[in-house]
C-alpha cells in the first residue's frame, strides 16, 4: 500500500459503506472494530490482507477511525495473529466472495505466471509480483503469502526461461544449430580474401570477427561489413524468429553473448547457449545492415563536401590571378558614385583601361559559369576512380523498398546499377529503360546523358552519383527502406505489432479520440480559444504587437528561456535511435 493519501484518495477508497458498517456493531472493544475496517478496505483496494499493522499508513487508519468514532492510537492493540483476527478475516472473505489459496491454487498461478511470462517477456519481478496479485483479483482469490509469493515467481521465471530457450531451439533448423555451434569453434581469417589464418587470426572465432565494430569507412571496411553480413545470412535464421520479442530482452541476450568469451558460451546447457547466440546473431544482422546503409549515406555525402571544398579552394586562387583585383574594384566603385550620371567612357575608362575590365568580367564570368561543373567533376572523379568499388558489394547484398510508388524509379535505379556491377561498360545498353525524372538533376543532365548522332546514352559513372544522391536523401526521411535493417526498416514497423488489434487501448492511452472527425473538432476549438483569447488581450497585453507590415505580422517580445525538461534529453536520443537523419522539414512535409 502506498505511503501518501490525499483526502480524496482516502474518501474514494476508504469510505465505510452503511453494509459494512453493520458487521462492525456485533464487536464491541474500539481496537478490534478499527482492526476490522482496516482489514476489510485495505482487501478490497489491494486484494489481500496486511501482515503488519506497520503496512497501513497512520493517515489511512486515522481517516477509518473517524468514521466510527474511536481513537485511532487503539489501532496498534489489534491482535493481527490471534483467533479473532482469523476469524474477521473469515467473514471479510465471504462478504467479498474470496478463498484462501490452496496448493493446487499455488500450481496454476505458477503455470499462470509462466504463461504472463510467455506473452509479455516481462520479467521484472516486481511486475510479475503486481501481474499475479491482480490475477488473484481478478479469480477472487486471496493471493499467498509474500514468502509463498516469491517461490511461486522464482518457479514461473524458471519456467519462463526454460520454455523460452526450448521455443527459440525448435524453430532453428539443424543446419542452424549446427551454424551457430560452428562460431564458436571455427578460425576465421583475417579478411574475406585471406587464404588462411594468420597467427593474430588464428586466435579468433567467427563469433569474435562478427563481435567487431567497423573501422572507420573505406573500401576495405565496406567488404569487412559485407563479409559480416554474408556470414550471419548463411546462418538461415528465421527472419521473425525475435520478433514478438521486446527489443529491450534481445538487446540483453546480445550483450549478454558480448561480454562473455567463447568458452563460456561453450560451457552453457544447450538451449540456453542456442538462444544466445541467435539473439545475438539475429540482432547483428539488423546492425551490420544498417552499417553498410551508413557507409553509402555517408560515402556519397563525404564525396560532395570533399569536392566543393577542393574546388572553393581553386576558386579562390583563380580570383587572385589579376594582381590587386579588389583595388581596381575599389576604384571602380568611387568613380562611379562620384559620377553617377557620367559616361562609362569618360568616367571609368581612366581609373582602369577597358582592356583590364574585359578581363576582369571574362574572369569572373567564367569563375561563376564553371564552378558547378568543376563540382561535378571533382566527385565524379574522386566516386570513379575509388569509393565506386564500395558500391557493388554493399548493393549486392542490400535490399531497397518503397511504400510510395513515386520512388518505384529509384528503386529501379537501384537495381540497374547492382546488375551492372560487375560490367566494364562506360554506358547503359541501348535497350535498357534508364529512370530520369526524379533521379538525375538538371544540373547533372548534359553529364549522365550523352548525345551522339540523335541517339541518346547514358553514361554509368555520373548516373550512379545521382542515384546514390537520390538514395541518401530518401533514405533520410524514410521514403526507401531497407529490409533486415532496424534503423533503416520499414516505417510501417515502427508502430506496435499490435496496434490494429489494441488501437482503441493506444488511443485511449494517448487520451485521443478514435474518430478523427471529433480529434478535428475540438483541435478547432482549442484553437479558437487560442484565438479569441489573443485578440481579447492584445489591448492590455504589452509583449505582443501587430505590425502595420505584411498583412499584420505579429511581434513577441523575447521570453526567458525556461529550464530543460528532465525528459527531453531522453526524448532526444530515442528520436536519434529511430530517425538519425531525419531532418525536421521532412517530418513536417510528411
Amino acid at each position: 500500500m502506498k505511503r501518501h493519501w490525499t483526502t480524496d484518495d482516502l474518501i474514494e477508497h476508504f469510505t465505510l459503506l452503511p453494509a459494512e458498517r453493520t458487521l462492525l456493531d456485533p464487536l464491541r472493544a474500539a481496537h478490534t472494530r478499527l482492526g476490522f475496517a482496516v482489514l476489510l478496505k485495505s482487501f478490497q483496494l489491494d486484494g489481500r490482507f496486511p501482515t503488519t499493522p506497520h503496512e497501513v499508513p497512520a493517515p489511512v487508519a486515522a481517516f477509518l477511525a473517524g468514521q466510527i468514532a474511536v481513537d485511532p492510537t487503539v489501532y496498534l492493540h489489534y491482535e493481527w495473529r490471534g483467533r479473532a483476527s482469523e476469524e474477521h478475516r473469515a467473514q471479510i472473505r465471504a462478504l467479498l466472495g474470496v478463498r484462501s489459496a490452496t496448493v493446487e491454487d499455488a500450481a496454476s498461478l505458477t503455470a499462470w505466471a509462466t504463461d504472463y511470462l510467455l506473452q509479455t517477456h516481462r520479467r521484472d519481478l516486481a511486475r510479475l509480483r503486481l501481474a499475479v496479485l491482480e490475477h488473484c483479483r481478478t479469480r477472487k482469490l486471496e493471493p499467498p503469502t509474500a514468502q509463498r509469493l516469491d517461490r511461486i515467481l522464482s518457479s514461473a521465471l524458471a519456467a519462463y526461461n526454460e520454455r523460452f530457450y526450448a521455443g527459440v531451439g525448435a524453430r532453428l533448423s539443424e543446419h542452424s544449430r549446427t551454424a551457430l555451434d560452428a562460431l564458436l569453434t571455427t578460425i576465421a581469417p583475417a579478411s574475406p580474401d585471406a587464404d588462411a589464418p594468420d597467427l593474430a587470426a588464428a586466435r579468433r572465432t567467427a563469433l569474435q570477427v562478427l563481435k567487431s565494430d567497423p573501422e572507420p569507412m573505406a573500401v576495405e571496411t565496406a567488404r569487412e561489413e559485407v563479409d559480416k553480413l554474408r556470414r550471419l545470412r548463411a546462418l538461415d535464421l528465421p527472419a521473425d524468429l525475435f520478433t514478438t520479442v521486446p527489443p529491450h530482452v534481445v538487446q540483453s541476450l546480445r550483450q549478454r553473448v558480448s561480454a562473455e568469451e567463447s568458452r563460456d558460451l561453450r560451457s552453457h546447457p544447450t538451449p540456453l547457449r542456442l538462444t544466445l547466440l541467435a539473439a545475438f546473431a539475429w540482432q547483428r544482422q539488423h546492425e551490420v545492415t544498417d552499417t553498410l546503409v551508413d557507409l553509402l549515406i555517408k560515402m556519397i555525402q563525404q564525396i560532395g563536401v570533399k569536392a566543393e571544398r577542393r574546388v572553393d579552394q581553386q576558386v579562390v586562387a583563380a580570383l587572385k590571378k589579376i594582381a590587386n583585383k579588389t583595388g581596381l574594384l575599389r576604384k571602380l566603385a568611387q568613380a562611379a558614385v562620384a559620377n553617377p550620371d557620367g559616361i562609362v567612357r569618360e568616367v571609368l575608362y581612366p581609373v582602369v583601361n577597358e582592356q583590364m575590365l574585359k578581363e576582369l568580367v571574362a574572369e569572373l564570368s567564367t569563375t561563376d559559369r564553371v564552378v558547378e561543373r568543376a563540382v561535378q567533376m571533382t566527385i565524379r572523379r574522386s566516386y570513379g576512380h575509388h569509393y565506386r568499388r564500395m558500391v557493388p558489394p554493399i548493393l549486392q547484398v542490400l535490399q531497397f523498398r518503397s511504400n510510395n510508388a513515386i520512388y518505384r524509379p529509384l528503386i529501379g535505379a537501384l537495381e540497374l546499377l547492382t546488375r551492372y556491377a560487375e560490367s566494364d561498360e562506360t554506358h547503359y545498353g541501348p535497350d535498357e529503360v534508364v529512370p530520369i525524372e526524379g533521379i538525375v538533376p538538371s544540373a547533372w543532365r548534359a553529364e549522365v546523358v550523352e548525345r551522339e548522332g540523335g541517339v541518346e546514352r547514358v553514361r554509368r559513372v555520373p548516373y550512379e552519383i545521382c542515384v546514390l544522391q537520390a538514395l541518401r536523401e530518401k533514405l533520410r526521411c524514410k521514403e526507401i527502406w531497407v529490409v533486415g535493417a532496424m534503423r533503416y526498416r520499414n516505417p510501417e514497423e515502427d508502430l506496435p505489432q499490435d496496434f490494429e488489434i489494441a488501437r482503441a487501448s493506444y488511443y485511449a492511452g494517448l487520451n485521443l479520440p478514435l474518430d478523427g472527425a471529433a480529434f478535428l473538432a475540438t483541435l478547432q476549438q482549442q484553437h479558437e480559444a487560442a484565438l479569441t483569447m489573443l485578440h481579447d488581450g492584445l489591448v492590455t497585453n504589452r509583449s505582443v504587437r501587430i505590425l502595420p507590415k505584411g498583412n499584420g505580422w505579429i511581434e513577441l517580445t523575447p521570453l526567458t528561456a525556461q529550464a530543460e525538461p528532465p525528459t527531453l534529453p531522453r526524448l532526444k536520443r530515442e528520436l536519434e535511435q529511430r530517425w538519425p537523419s531525419t531532418r525536421l522539414l521532412d517530418m513536417g512535409s510528411g
